[in-house]
């Protein structure tokens, strides 16, 4: 039987056709498009780092000040830690069901939202006067930091082209690590001393309460949802269509091994980050004064900080060149590293002999958390940017 000629001609054209895109792989930005001015760019973007400023600050903040806590309230290790625990069991019952809210509202409103919502949490944490009152404002507090941390990420990565979100992100993390470093300086270092009859540690509280409304409101006012009209027809449909359209695509998501991958490290992984803000009452205990603990900590929080801007750039340098393999390598080295370095605090630095004894050891401490901080933090900047870009 004759072969048709066009065919033949329509098939050599479609082989030739896709030798050539071989030698040109896919742009991963083609169907991106910036709309917004370069100035509106730089004031979204400034406007969420300093969201993430405030949300960093107020995830870590509390641990700063459980040795005024133990004082004050008499209350155990056991019970302090339920602090944290409440907050994180909160911000996770809340972080599911505002996905599904992003659907239908703008984030940038359920943002401003969750921020006065925490500054609340906040306020209620610096007036307390009982134990059982801070644990109420802890609650509080968890559930505006579970509404914002999810609704904050995916709008950084909808107002950044899929090559620049490595930097977007380690920059994003590096501001809010250096402000979290300086903030957490200057409130250990003063958290024991009176301010105008206050206690310090209740007037960093209640500061960044403040400073989490102001933010919270400028967010409201001026970042602007990229999928507004996508939205009004969603919100049209209701909560229940809405979840119900949403849930098939959630399921979807677990047929992808990268992101079962990630999930199932992600109790291993983010566990020693819940714990990291305790070294500051171990180095306490360890015989370090609040201004020795306060220089200690701070150099883990500079390398924390710098590894996120230095995780970022490298996130978009392999991007293009070694996209399969190139982000989970830097992730797999960023873990393997926190583990000698935890063994070398435990079990090989030596400890002050007695309270404010330190002062021989505080230089070698601030190296080694220093070098911790930088090695050990890529492993967010990477995660966060592939679960964007799945």
């Amino acid at each position: 039987m004759p072969l048709d000629s066009s065919k033949v001609s329509d098939v050599c054209a479609t082989s030739q056709g896709v030798r050539e895109a071989a030698k040109f792989p896919i742009d991963p930005d083609d169907g991106y498009v910036e709309a917004r001015s370069a100035r509106r760019q730089w004031a979204e973007y400034v406007l969420m780092c300093l969201c993430n400023v405030a949300w960093t600050i107020d995830a870590a903040i509390l641990p700063l000040f459980y040795k005024e806590y133990q004082d004050l309230f008499h209350v155990s290790q056991t019970q302090l830690s339920m602090l944290s625990t409440v907050k994180g069991w909160t911000a996770a019952a809340f972080s599911f069901p505002c996905g599904f809210l992003g659907e239908m509202l703008p984030r940038p409103q359920l943002i401003g939202a969750g921020m006065l919502f925490w500054a609340t949490g906040l306020v209620v944490c610096s007036m307390a006067s009982s134990f059982e009152m801070l644990f109420i404002g802890r609650v509080l507090n968890g559930m505006g930091l579970g509404v914002v941390q999810p609704l904050l990420l995916s709008l950084v990565a909808d107002k950044n082209p899929p090559t620049k979100r490595g930097s977007a992100f380690g920059s994003l993390f590096f501001v809010g690590q250096v402000c979290n470093t300086l903030f957490g300086f200057v409130a250990t270092s003063f958290a024991n001393v009176t301010v105008f009859g206050v206690q310090g540690w209740r007037v960093s509280v209640m500061a960044l309460a403040a400073f989490s409304s102001i933010i919270g409101a400028a967010v409201l006012a001026w970042i602007q949802e990229p999928h507004a009209g996508e939205l009004a027809q969603r919100a049209r449909a209701g909560m229940c269509s809405v979840f119900v359209k949403n849930l098939p695509k959630v399921w979807q998501l677990f047929t992808y091994p990268t992101f079962v991958l990630i999930l199932c490290q992600g109790a291993p992984g983010s566990a020693p980050w819940t714990v990291f803000p305790f070294f500051t009452q171990w180095l306490e205990l360890s015989c370090f004064t609040h201004t020795q603990t306060a220089w200690i900590f701070s150099m883990f929080n500079w390398g924390n900080a710098f590894s996120n801007l230095l995780g970022g750039f490298l996130l978009n340098l392999v991007a293009r060149r070694f996209p399969d393999h190139g982000p989970p390598t830097i992730a797999n080295f960023s873990v393997a590293i926190g583990i000698p370095f935890l063994l070398l605090f435990f079990y090989i630095l030596p400890k002050p002999a007695h309270m404010g004894g330190g002062s021989g050891e505080v230089p070698v401490y601030c190296l080694s958390f220093l070098f911790f901080g930088l090695g050990a933090s890529m492993c967010g900047t990477v995660n966060k940017k592939v679960f964007s870009d799945v």
